[in-house]
């Protein structure tokens, strides 16, 4: 692949965006919204606090409240910083930052593809795949985290053909922190790494793989924490723990309309026991249908679903799909048997 292979397809990628501009001008739905109220706060300097509420899973006292005790941040800083460049406190001018990611995209799915098969054809037809990317297109140019984490999920598979082994887990870590900074189930990425660098390591026939793998465990590490320390250390000031009361709360949902319980303090690990193992079964058996859907005719297309299984079955030597294989595997699990409620109504 050349250069200019690549600006050809961020291009018409660019040119996607502004057609998904012109029809959806605004956000269109609460997440988005949300972030952009934050944004607006970041840029005008004002502590990092919300006049509103939408959940009370934080057992906030009044207003306003410490923000991002829900959902994670960076996807609130990148947008300020279109408002903060601009000096318009605007949807558009939060947007503009996200039209350039959500642009990188299909140069960066072509350049993965090129990484796995050495075919230009091939990676020509996944980057154009990736520009019409169906279901995704209206929300990877929203102020929304769905295309930070397509991103970083495409760098990350990238950065599993390093060959330095310790830049390798480094970047690992950092894209990893990145994820988790821009969504809660982003630390998962951290078990794939560990997976991931420990494969590479056994592929080489040289002695010493344990060694290798525990060496690189520290650039991975400090790659993480560069990232999310300072996030860990806010909350410890405003929570007291690393983490948000709210996420451990809703591990005891019993319904989805339990998200919006006053007080919080009613979920419990009795209050979850308490609905029956009836009800806690049939709600994950409910979420493992929905999301296997979701899994046939969002992520998969319905057509391509069956060409992705043939593909991870060709390629299953290679560390960057049985990542992906894992990756995938385990937010399937944890959004159906451990957040039920929020898998089915988006997260996944």
């Amino acid at each position: 692949m050349k250069k200019r292979d690549y600006l050809l397809l961020f291009f018409f990628g660019l040119l996607m965006m502004l057609v998904v501009l012109h029809f959806r001008p605004g956000s269109g739905y609460m997440d988005s919204d949300y972030y952009f109220a934050n944004a607006r706060i970041i840029a005008s300097g004002q502590p990092l606090e919300e006049p509103f509420l939408w959940n009370y899973l934080d057992s906030p006292a009044g207003l306003p409240h410490p923000a991002f005790a829900y959902w994670m941040p960076l996807t609130s800083f990148i947008a300020a910083l279109g408002i903060w460049i601009s000096g318009h406190a605007t949807y558009f001018a939060a947007r503009v930052s996200f039209l350039l990611l959500a642009a990188l995209i299909p140069p960066l799915t072509a350049a993965l593809s090129f990484a796995i098969t050495s075919r230009r054809d091939f990676a020509f037809v996944a980057g154009g795949l990736a520009i019409l990317s169906e279901y995704y297109a209206p929300f990877l140019s929203a102020v929304d985290a769905v295309g930070l984490y397509m991103l970083f999920g495409g760098l990350f598979f990238l950065a599993l053909s390093w060959k330095k082994s310790a830049w390798r887990a480094l970047m690992l870590g950092l894209l990893v922190g990145l994820m988790h900074l821009s969504r809660a189930d982003g630390a998962m990425w951290g078990a794939v790494s560990l997976a991931a660098l420990f494969w590479l390591e056994r592929e080489k026939e040289s002695k010493g793989a344990f060694r290798r793998f525990f060496l690189s465990l520290f650039p991975l590490g400090a790659g993480y924490l560069l990232i999310m320390l300072p996030w860990f250390y806010r909350n410890w000031q405003v929570f007291g723990s690393i983490l948000s009361p709210a996420g451990s709360r809703a591990l005891w949902l019993t319904s989805y309309n339990e998200t919006f319980i006053y007080p919080a303090e009613k979920l419990t690990f009795a209050s979850w026991l308490a609905s029956g193992w009836k009800a806690i079964l049939l709600a994950r058996l409910r979420a493992l249908w929905i999301n296997f859907e979701t899994a046939l005719a969002v992520q998969g297309g319905i057509v391509f679903f069956p060409l992705i299984l043939l593909a991870v079955w060709e390629l299953r030597r290679d560390v960057r799909i049985r990542a992906g294989s894992l990756a995938w595997l385990l937010t399937f699990l944890v959004m159906t048997f451990v957040f039920p409620f929020a898998g089915t109504h988006g997260s996944f």
